[in-house]
């Protein structure tokens, strides 16, 4: 029974990945104008992890931890950095969203917002205020920390360093290879039970 169980959580694992890796994951024609052409854009610094207060200024539910509108030059880097994300992405996704960087782009008449979760690997899009899309995303936020430094916003507490991710890819392969032997075990009892 218990190898049954296995065999079919992996079956439900893999087919989502591959269900969402099938999916079209690319930002929407319409944003990737807006990108291109912005009138305004605003980087912000976001706190997922703290819920905010009424008192607080928040972007989608999420507290804000600074916002600084960028020049020319610092759009260029943060809508590469965004882009990327998205077309690296590499068919992985958390069940969590708890973005640290977002951008606000104004074009054409509209608010576009866009709030990246490196951790979660998502990416969500919104228009005037309605969600737009929801996309995966893949990355390193280090371009991205380095640009809110540079215009004086804080970094989330939250925020992973480079080592903290290196320490938790090595427990996670840890915890692939004790699940891979867990498995191999109980293929081996499943063939030596009577039938």
């Amino acid at each position: 029974m218990k190898w049954i169980s296995a065999c079919l959580f992996l079956f439900v694992i893999f087919n989502y990945m591959a269900l969402a890796k099938a999916e079209k994951n690319e930002v929407p024609p319409e944003v990737v104008k807006a990108l291109h052409a912005p009138d305004k854009v605003t980087l912000y610094s976001l706190e997922p992890w703290e819920q905010p207060t009424d008192k607080d200024e928040k972007l989608h539910g999420f507290k804000i931890l600074g916002q600084s509108e960028l020049d020319a030059k610092q759009t260029v880097i943060a809508v590469r950095e965004f882009e990327t994300a998205v077309s690296g992405w590499d068919g992985a996704i958390a069940m969590c969203f708890d973005p640290r960087q977002a951008l606000r782009v104004s074009a054409n008449k509209h608010t576009y917002d866009l709030l990246l979760c490196y951790a979660c690997h998502q990416l969500y899009i919104y228009r005037d205020g309605e969600s737009m899309a929801q996309l995966g995303a893949h990355g390193s936020s280090k371009i991205l920390k380095d640009l809110l430094t540079e215009v004086g916003l804080p970094i989330s507490k939250t925020e992973e360093t480079e080592e903290e991710k290196a320490a938790a890819r090595k427990e996670a392969e840890i915890a692939r290879k004790r699940w891979d032997a867990r498995i191999d075990q109980a293929i081996v009892e499943l063939g030596e039970s009577p039938q």
